[in-house]
């Protein structure tokens, strides 16, 4: 990896970021702190508004209880006069008309129960029939919900106040009642009497909820009853509560009961207008906000570019420092880098002497070892430190610097000969031994190739006491000569063997060919073992390491391949040496035999050679064309009996043959692990004793 590369490393990131990182952890409690007053602020705006809109509430409340105790008074004014006693409604009629003018309403003289004199419309007789069971039973003014009148006369409110007289047992006795009849309007003008916010709303719903008046679109919502979920928040005298209205907003309602009446006088605020001022609060301060935010971070980079810059300029020395090259002082605003970028020059000076003395040491030893072909080592047994001159580790294929101790260069060693290694070293520490050791073993590079290396070593140096301390030798790779050696003893065996093989192979043609004609059978006998000697002499040629088999067949088919009788096609296959002579012995009976009954026999004949490698299995092919007609003959000839007893017994393949009428097909299927180049299957001995 380069150094520049190793520097910056993955997942690093510049000072600049690092300091608006440091401006965000230092704004951030500021923000936090923000956040929580505005939090707090909200509440208490929040609060604020509850707090006035019940207020006005109250206020609203307040109004229409005066309305309707100024009323209840002047009726009980009214009951206690004179003329009512006893009541004659035609009697009392002018008084009635003044005070109906005073109050604003309608005002009518009943016998209690409906008795007569009742001149109220029968449209509110049940309203009537509930307050009046009110007034009977309390002696008390009792007051309707909101009645409709017949009609187009609207609706309207009811305020029954007893006339009381006392009887007999001076007790008092309801004589009759006086019933005030209010129009919705009056109630609409004592609530625009109180003065609300912009945007609010007052509201006055009666007992059984239903609007009575409005200070809004009072006309529009008139007589509508209240959504159930405002009926339900009415537990108590007074409360505050998020609902929606009957407009289909979402409202902050504050309300208040009437004692008296059990109405209901609340204040609507739309949350629309209650919350838009609050976010545009929590906007102003967002914004704000951000705006610190990015200032902070415009003036982290701001600085980081004056710190990064010299930053940068010690990272370009210490990467020249790292490559040698001199290293000028760079300047730097601050003390401190200022300081650093000067020891970087000084070392940058005493470094590159130091570099020109050893680079020349180095040099003259590596030219020394590069032409002897060896690289030095020395051991330290104390600390287990094993150092080397350059080059070492690249004989046991890994990086220079990764053999550092004996476990190290144990594992670099093939598991076979790293006793042995280790017993050489540790003898060479023997005080009784002569301190000299010298020892060939393999080594593993990490690619798996095997390398011979061979170590001689010296005691360098010993204690006071005559103990060894320090070992010094040579390595040097002798993989070429290990190996010419290795394959001078194959060759040696293999000569042997193939002897042997030819030797059984001649002795099996003479038991097996037939001798009625002594000229045939020596004709027949001189073509197999020239067969064999083309064999042997290929070869020999390949140092008995096999051969090619389209250079067999070449070399077994002669003439035939040269004249074009016989043509050759297949794939590149390395035979193994085992395979060589048996599958040229198959070759050559083939070709004996259409030479003598077959294609070959003709000027016109001619014979396709084929074969493939697949699944495992080599697959031949022996194909005959315009040769004369072949008919399956009624007993084997040798050269057939020889082809089918060689690939079998000896091969362990198959053998398939046809006689068609312009030639004979004949088809081998071998396993390509028995021919192909590699070590010769284990029974190929006991299958050569087989054709004895």
């Amino acid at each position: 990896m380069p150094l520049r590369a190793l520097a910056r490393g993955r997942g690093r990131t510049p000072l600049a970021s690092h300091l608006a990182l440091l401006s965000f952890v230092l704004l951030a409690p500021i923000v936090i702190l923000a956040a929580a007053l505005t939090h707090a602020y909200v509440d208490a705006e929040r609060d604020m508004q509850r707090r006035q809109a019940q207020e006005q509430a109250r206020i609203i409340a307040g109004r229409v209880e005066q309305t309707m105790a100024r009323r209840i008074a002047a009726l009980q004014v009214l009951a206690e006069a004179p003329a009512l006693d006893p009541p004659d409604a035609e009697a009392i009629a002018p008084q009635l008309d003044a005070v109906a003018r005073l109050l604003g309403g309608s005002v009518t003289l009943q016998p209690p129960r409906g008795g007569a004199g009742d001149t109220l419309p029968a449209a509110v007789a049940t309203g009537i029939a509930a307050v009046e069971q009110r007034v009977l039973r309390d002696h008390q003014p009792a007051i309707s919900a909101l009645l409709p009148l017949p009609g187009d006369e609207g609706q309207a409110v009811l305020l029954a106040v007893p006339v009381l007289r006392p009887n007999a047992l001076n007790q008092n006795e309801l004589r009759g009642l006086l019933w005030l009849l209010m129009r919705p309007e009056s109630f609409r003008q004592t609530l625009a009497g109180v003065p609300l916010p912009r945007g609010w709303i007052g509201n006055l719903v009666d007992a059984g909820g239903t609007v009575v008046a409005r200070s809004f679109r009072h006309d529009e919502f008139l007589g509508r009853p209240t959504p159930f979920e405002a009926q339900r928040h009415n537990p108590g005298p007074s409360g505050v509560w998020m609902t929606e209205a009957l407009d289909g907003q979402q409202v902050m309602l504050a309300y208040v009961m009437l004692q008296a009446t059990g109405w209901r006088a609340s204040v609507l605020v739309p949350l629309a207008q209650s919350e838009g001022a609050l976010q545009q609060s929590l906007l102003l301060l967002g914004l704000a906000a951000a705006g610190l935010v990015a200032l902070a971070a415009g003036l982290a980079v701001l600085f980081a570019r004056g710190i990064a810059r010299p930053v940068r300029a010690l990272a370009q020395a210490a990467h020249a420092l790292g490559r040698g090259d001199p290293v000028v002082t760079p300047q730097a605003p601050i003390e401190e880098l200022h300081a650093v970028g000067t020891a970087m020059a000084a070392a940058s000076i005493t470094l590159r002497a130091r570099e020109r003395a050893l680079a020349e040491s180095e040099a003259r030893l590596a030219r020394a070892l590069k032409a002897a072909r060896i690289a030095t080592w020395e051991w330290e047994a104390a600390t287990d430190s094993l150092t080397g001159s350059r080059g070492r580790e690249a004989l046991y294929g890994h990086p220079a610097g990764t053999l550092r101790d004996l476990p190290s260069l144990l594992a670099a060693t093939h598991p076979e000969d790293r006793d042995r290694l280790a017993q050489a070293m540790h003898g060479g520490l023997d005080p009784a031994g002569s301190g000299v050791f010298e020892v060939a073993c393999r080594a593993v590079w990490p690619d798996g190739r095997i390398r011979w290396l061979q170590s001689q070593g010296a005691v360098m140096e010993r204690s006071p006491s005559g103990e060894p301390l320090r070992l010094s030798g040579v390595v040097m790779d002798v993989t070429d000569a290990q190996a010419a050696m290795e394959r001078e003893k194959l060759l040696v065996s293999e000569v042997d063997h193939r002897a042997r093989n030819v030797l059984t192979v001649v002795q099996s043609l003479l038991k097996m060919s037939r001798a009625d004609d002594p000229a045939h059978f020596a004709a027949a006998v001189q073509g197999r073992v020239a067969a064999l000697a083309r064999a042997h002499t290929l070869l020999a040629r390949e140092r008995w390491d096999g051969s090619e088999l389209f250079a067999l067949a070449r070399e077994t088919l002669g003439g035939h391949v040269e004249s074009g009788h016989v043509l050759l096609r297949g794939q590149a296959v390395d035979l193994a040496p085992h395979a060589v002579q048996p599958l040229s012995m198959v070759l050559h009976e083939l070709a004996t035999n259409a030479a003598q009954h077959g294609a070959l026999s003709r000027g016109q004949g001619q014979v396709v050679l084929s074969w493939l490698v697949q699944g495992g299995v080599l697959s031949l092919s022996w194909h005959e064309h315009h040769g004369p007609t072949v008919t399956p003959p009624a007993r084997r000839g040798f050269g057939l009996r020889v082809v089918e007893n060689t690939v079998t017994r000896q091969l362990g393949g198959s053998v398939e043959l046809q006689w068609q009428p312009d030639g004979l097909i004949c088809r081998l299927r071998i396993a390509a692990g028995r021919v192909l180049r590699g070590e010769a299957p284990a029974d190929l001995d006991r299958n050569l004793a087989g054709l004895r």
